[in-house]
């Protein structure tokens, strides 16, 4: 288990990421808000097997749900990862 920490200043991270296929090329990512109040957004990040190298994919708005279409062939391992932002 990796444990990260935000940079000084930075906004708490959201917590309990979990993602879930939804249909055959799409994926359902949901997460607990992060407990700072004056969070804006959150960025999702994906990385792709084999190399894993981290590509921000998408900005959003809360809630805490997101349905993304991931464009991938079924069997391809990708792992995902939410930051917060703040204003």
């Amino acid at each position: 288990m990796r444990t990260h920490f935000p940079p000084a200043g930075a906004p708490a991270p959201p917590v309990g990421l979990a993602v879930r296929p939804n249909g055959a090329t799409a994926a359902r990512l949901t997460w607990n808000a992060s407990p700072d109040l004056d969070i804006t957004g959150y960025r999702i990040y994906r990385a792709i097997e084999p190399f894993y190298e981290w590509t921000r994919i998408v900005t959003s708005v809360p809630p805490t749900t997101l349905t993304y279409s991931t464009s991938l062939n079924t069997g391809t391992m990708a792992r995902y990862a939410v930051t917060s932002l703040r204003s």
